[in-house]
């Protein structure tokens, strides 16, 4: 259902319903739905919004979006070639 949800806020190009999502699925430490949104809002995100969601992620015991979040994390901070 959020899902869905998150399909109409897009069409309905619901930026602030979009936001609002982003940042409850970084509290709750959901990697797959932060980087859904984070690529419909245009997004990349800090290493820090990305360790904070790791953080999150592993308090819910979620160790596989936190491993996922780490990496995105450490990608944020790799020097441009």
């Amino acid at each position: 259902m959020l899902s869905d949800a998150v399909d109409f806020y897009e069409k309905a190009k619901a930026t602030d319903a979009l936001n609002r999502l982003l940042e409850n699925a970084k509290e709750e430490g959901d990697f797959f739905l932060f980087n859904r949104l984070s690529r419909i809002l245009n997004f990349e995100g800090t290493s820090d919004d990305w360790m904070y969601l790791a953080r999150q992620a592993e308090k819910a015991g979620k160790f596989t979006f936190a491993a996922q979040a780490a990496l995105r994390a450490d990608s944020r901070d790799a020097p441009e070639k």
